[in-house]
């Protein structure tokens, strides 16, 4: 109890000193500023020319985007990911050509689905749960590539030939 009343006695004592120091020190004087000549004065006025000069709050990038533009967009691209999507979910087994349209430059190869839903494919697509790529489009037949690991973990090159129903019958 004794040094609770001395710590005490002493905080006491401190801030007793500090308020009597701050109370008798006489004010501080104001500083005094002389200004150089050259400097505008108070009564001086700025005017700023934009001439020649570019708009410091315009954006760098242009961003007044038409609403209508991207929203036709975002549509076009959900659509496309919606009719190409179960191209990779399913096997390859599982689609059926139906037809092959265009000439030898460029064709276009129709495909139905288990579901009775058509598709039309060209060369680069990707078809299949395992990711085939379409290689090339002949007259009645598609060739697929698959990318497959082998044995000791390399990549070979597997190659299916997706037939019209014409000619799974036939060897």
């Amino acid at each position: 109890m004794k040094k609770r009343n001395n710590l005490f006695f002493l905080v006491a004592m401190v801030i007793a000193a500090t308020w009597s120091a701050a109370w008798a020190a006489p004010p501080a004087a104001a500083p005094s500023f002389v200004i150089p000549s050259g400097l505008p004065t108070a009564g001086d006025t700025f005017t700023y020319s934009r001439t020649g000069k570019a708009d410091p709050f315009r954006p760098f990038i242009d961003l007044t985007v038409d609403r209508k533009k991207l929203e036709e967009e975002m549509k076009k691209k959900k659509a496309l990911l919606e009719s190409t999507l179960p191209l990779i979910s399913m096997p390859i087994e599982s689609f059926r050509l139906v037809g092959i349209a265009g000439n030898e430059t460029k064709r276009v190869a129709i495909v139905v689905d288990p579901t009775g839903r058509f598709y039309p494919l060209t060369v680069g697509m990707i078809i299949g749960e395992n990711r085939s790529k379409i290689v090339s489009i002949l007259e009645k037949k598609i060739i697929l590539e698959e990318r497959a690991t082998g044995r000791g973990g390399k990549a070979r090159r597997v190659e299916w030939v997706l037939k019209s129903a014409e000619d799974e019958g036939k060897p």
